[in-house]
């Protein structure tokens, strides 16, 4: 996990200066690094950036649940669960996509199925995959 504070606008928009000089006028980089360049400069701090290089499989393990927990502690309906899923992919995990709008805020809304996701029992609604504790 990389945390880029406000600390690090400035050197964040130097890096995209210098990679926008860079592609300017040089037609010898692929397309692909035009694109890496454009989402480096979409990065606006704070922002975290969720990686699983150079870390063990209980580290990745241990991030992916406090991603969870964060948002278990402070669920926001369709943002949590897109958050959770992009984490869990970037994490190399195969976590489910909400296929519809969260059902509502009661676990009576939701139908539920018990599962493990990132070593954490929960239940999870088969609808919109808004995750609760047991």
């Amino acid at each position: 996990m990389l945390y880029l504070g406000r600390e690090d606008t400035e050197m964040l928009k130097h890096v995209d200066d210098v990679i926008g000089d860079r592609l300017s006028g040089d037609d010898t980089y692929e397309p692909d690094a035009v694109a890496t360049a454009d989402k480096l400069s979409g990065l606006t701090p704070p922002a975290v950036l969720l990686t699983g290089d150079e870390m063990t499989e209980a580290d990745v393990h241990a991030l992916l649940r406090r991603v969870i927990n964060a948002e278990l502690d402070h669920w926001v309906p369709g943002a949590s669960q897109r958050l959770i899923y992009r984490a869990s992919r970037a994490l190399g995990f195969h976590a489910r996509d909400q296929h519809r709008a969260d059902c509502g805020g009661d676990l009576s809304d939701h139908a539920t199925v018990t599962q493990w996701v990132a070593g954490l029992y929960l239940r999870q609604c088969v609808g919109c995959a808004r995750l609760f504790r047991i």
